[in-house]
């Protein structure tokens, strides 16, 4: 966890320099290696291994401390045990080795009066148990030192089991800590009157520090990894570390003599002072989540996320939000957790890989923003180490972005213009979006693929192949706009028919999720089934406003330059704003955009088409102020959802990514009918739905895997 060093960034990196020479330019080359080294290895049991690095490295990071030599652990070959290696002069890893070695005899004691107890919860506790992300089982194994788990189980069953694992003080106090949530659940809460306001008097929004996209390479240090695979990063040069060692200072001196309780509600976006239980400083933290139990919050300054007792909580005093959050959090760019969700091996390998909370520097390169993409490369040893690769190739995470469908044969009609059919559910732009462009058509037809949609768009490519693999479906005859399944290239695809050959049996297809026009024979084709009909289509067909071509059309020259300069294909990011719709030559009403590279601040693809002689701007009219609507009523800001449930239920509500996962109630619109509706920015956002009480998802609609081993519903807009 980032807060759990107690020393300033700055001096871990000066320790890190002076037990390794830096690398050329980021010390005074006059510093030199101690070379009078040894090295010790020895295996530790696996059942202890978790005991001896630590929460987050802690106890490791404490060995090091103390001693002075380096550890680290390594796999033995076949078996599951641990190498331990210790590194230094001969003094500190004989010091650290007898550290290590009196943690393992004290994990191996107290492990033979280890017991099991296992306790049935209602459904409804679970979530509460558990806590968002984790946070409050997590509370519980560190406040009592007990393992919990919860015994994998449908949210159709009433109730589910829990185990505890530990020595009988430990088992003791975890039941007692779990029992409390429970019972807190069906307390009843006296009533109060809704504060005016939910920010503190005087307390203005702490600002976030902002990462640029740039194609260099920035120095950063990682301070935490959150349970969804974010990666928290300080970003070195931006501000002066000295600035946040004397606030985290000021602070802790202030409401460490103060008792000063906030008196009003705590609502989910409060800032908040609070301290942290492994130092008892005083950090600036944010609500995340309220709930009867407790308020998780998140250490705005570092990343981590805790449950923390509302009492504990001090009003934020103004003269603390002047400096920005310290923190940014990232995802890694190209990859998405194998399987779906982030395991914890796959979690401990991302901690490990970034260095989280060791402070030690690692090279950044930010791609995209909303939500912020990096790369990230460590640099400490002789060979650079691409993080998301190595997660990819120790199976821990898999390549998000799918391969783009272009045939093989360059013979698909490629330069000429094909009409475009009109599709309803479709991904909208926002007023400014960054997008890839998926395929060039001409500059008065492109596809753009807004960011952020990869892993939907790779979990469907894979559902299709799962369901048209193994269907013996087929088609003999086909009219334009119908839509099908077309398979090309190993891959299944969505398309909509363009037009279909009666004599060879063959049709043109435009692959709606791409804008790819291709043409197969009707052996490649099968109907499109309700599921993959009804899921929204993810590229965004748009022209480039302001702009004509030099002569009567667009020249194959034109398209080609156009293509190349916009990486077609190679998920390259640009920044995409609308500045109104026109409709083109079939009456199919699509946004006007102009794009431009973040790496050429200023200068817009119009720019490059008429430097090189192919086309000419034309005057336009100004971006179009608050909500443009295209034919249709489809906004570039927002998208209106409905939510239904239908059945026989006494009460339903939703709750999602959107709403922060407060509940929306729906409103009963007929027997057992239940609605409402909620404007959703575009994004990928998750949801469910609790209905009378227990938390449930629509099976009719798409789902993905959360934290808990259970299912979310997903939509994009």
């Amino acid at each position: 966890m980032g807060l759990l060093n107690k020393v300033c960034p700055c001096v871990w990196v000066w320790r890190a320099w002076r037990r390794d020479p830096p690398v050329s330019g980021r010390a005074d080359n006059s510093v030199k290696r101690v070379r009078q080294n040894v090295s010790v290895e020895f295996i530790v049991p696996e059942s202890v291994v978790g005991y001896v690095i630590g929460r987050h490295g802690t106890s490791i990071r404490q060995v090091e401390e103390e001693s002075g030599a380096r550890v680290h652990f390594k796999d033995q070959q076949g078996s599951k045990d641990k190498v331990v290696v210790i590194t230094g002069r001969p003094g500190c890893v004989a010091s650290a080795k007898e550290l290590i070695q009196a943690s393992v005899d004290e994990r191996l004691s107290s492990g033979k009066n280890q017991q099991t107890v296992t306790l049935t919860l209602p459904q409804r506790a679970v979530g509460k148990v558990i806590g968002r992300q984790g946070a409050n089982i997590k509370s519980i194994q560190r406040e009592s030192g007990a393992k919990v788990t919860m015994v994998t189980g449908g949210r159709n069953e009433a109730v589910r089991v829990c185990e505890v694992i530990g020595g009988p003080e430990e088992i003791s106090r975890a039941v007692a800590l779990i029992q409390e949530i429970v019972a807190a659940i069906d307390k009843p809460r006296p009533s109060r009157p809704t504060p005016p306001s939910h920010t503190q008097e005087g307390v203005s929004n702490i600002r976030d520090l902002e990462l640029v996209i740039s194609s260099d390479f920035i120095p950063v240090f990682v301070s935490s990894v959150d349970g969804h695979g974010g990666v928290w990063v300080q970003p070195i040069g931006l501000e002066d570390p000295v600035q946040l060692e004397g606030l985290v200072d000021e602070m802790t001196r202030y409401y460490g003599n103060t008792e000063d309780v906030y008196p009003g509600d705590v609502h989910v976006g409060d800032l908040f002072a609070a301290s942290f239980d492994h130092d008892d400083k005083w950090y600036r933290v944010r609500v995340t989540c309220v709930s009867s139990g407790g308020v998780e919050v998140v250490y705005l300054d570092y990343g981590d996320y805790a449950a923390v007792n509302v009492r504990s909580l001090r009003p934020l005093r103004p003269e603390y939000c002047t400096l920005k959050a310290q923190a940014v959090r990232c995802l890694l760019d190209a990859i998405i957790p194998a399987g779906g969700v982030w395991s914890e091996g796959g979690l401990a390998a991302l901690e490990d890989l970034t260095h989280s909370a060791a402070w030690r520097v690692v090279m950044a390169k930010v791609v995209t923003n909303t939500p912020t993409k990096i790369q990230l490369i460590d640099t400490s040893n002789n060979k650079d180490v691409d993080i998301a690769e190595s997660l990819v190739s120790t199976g821990h995470a898999q390549w998000a972005k799918p391969h783009p469908p272009y045939p093989r044969s360059l013979r698909y009609h490629r330069d000429e213009q094909h009409p475009l059919l009109p599709i309803t559910n479709q991904v909208v732009l926002n007023d400014q979006s960054d997008c890839s462009v998926a395929y060039v058509e001409s500059p008065d037809l492109l596809f753009v693929i807004p960011i952020g949609y990869e892993l939907l768009l790779s979990q469907l490519c894979a559902r299709m192949n799962a369901v048209y693999d193994q269907s013996d479906d087929s088609i003999s005859t086909l009219q334009r706009g119908d839509t099908v399944a077309a398979h090309l290239n190993t891959q299944w695809y969505r398309g909509h028919v363009i037009s279909f050959n009666q004599s060879d049996c063959s049709a043109l297809i435009r692959l709606v999720d791409y804008g790819v026009v291709v043409c197969l024979p009707s052996s490649q084709l099968k109907p499109l089934i309700d599921e993959f009909c009804e899921e929204t289509v993810y590229s965004v067909p748009c022209a480039l406003a302001n702009i004509k071509p030099c002569g009567d059309g667009w020249s194959d020259e034109g398209r080609d330059s156009l293509r190349a300069v916009t990486n077609q294909g190679d998920w390259a990011v640009f920044s995409v704003k609308p500045t109104g719709c026109h409709s083109n030559t079939n009456g199919i009403s699509i946004p006007t955009v102009v794009m431009q590279s973040p790496h050429k601040v200023g200068v817009s693809l119009n720019s490059d088409l008429v430097a090189s002689g192919l086309a000419e701007e034309v005057k336009g009219r100004p971006p179009p102020e608050g909500r443009e609507m295209c034919e249709g009523g489809e906004g570039v800001r927002q998208r209106n959802v409905r939510f239904r449930w239908s059945g026989a239920p006494q009460s339903v509500s939703v709750a999602g990514s959107f709403s922060d996962w407060t509940q929306l109630s729906l409103n009963q619109r007929g027997s057992g009918e239940f609605e409402t509706a909620v404007d959703l920015p575009p994004g990928t956002h998750e949801y469910k739905y609790l209905v009378d009480g227990a938390w449930t998802h629509d099976s009719s609609q798409p789902t993905i895997d959360n934290d808990y081993g259970t299912l979310n519903n997903v939509l994009s807009t």
